[in-house]
Formats: structure tokens, C-alpha cells, sequence
């Protein structure tokens, strides 16, 4: 897998952060960043799908909208 390189911009705590981490870590400022965006998009990825699921069961139930939800819960 080629490698590119990118630049991006933080606010010096955030980069501050991240350098602590790292260092904790015994990882590059770089290995950091990578596993934290390949975690972010899966997670988000897993927690769309756990939506998905959830609507249609929500539809299924007769519970299509937020009020017919929160009223069956109550």
C-alpha cells in the first residue's frame, strides 16, 4: 500500500495532545492520526448501520417517529 503525505492544520493544544499521547504510546504523531481516523470511520460506520437497524424495527413496530417512540417508552 503506497503511502501519501498530507498536511493538515490543529490548534496547538490539540497537536499538543496528540504529541502526549504518542509519546505515552511509544507512537509517531502520524501512527496516531491514522488509527484514530480508521477507529472514527468505523465506528461512525457501525453506529449508521446500528441506525438503520433500529428504523426499520421502529417501522416494523408501528413506532415511525421520534413522538411514537418516546410515547411507547414512557
Amino acid at each position: 500500500m503506497a503511502i501519501k503525505t498530507v498536511n493538515i492544520s490543529f490548534p496547538e493544544q490539540s497537536l499538543r495532545e496528540i504529541d502526549e499521547f504518542a509519546q505515552k504510546e511509544a507512537l509517531s504523531r502520524s501512527d496516531v492520526l491514522r488509527i484514530g481516523a480508521k477507529k472514527y470511520i468505523r465506528n461512525l460506520s457501525e453506529w449508521q448501520e446500528l441506525q438503520k437497524i433500529g428504523e426499520k424495527q421502529a417501522k416494523k413496530l408501528g413506532l415511525g417517529t421520534e413522538e411514537k417512540l418516546i410515547k411507547a417508552l414512557e
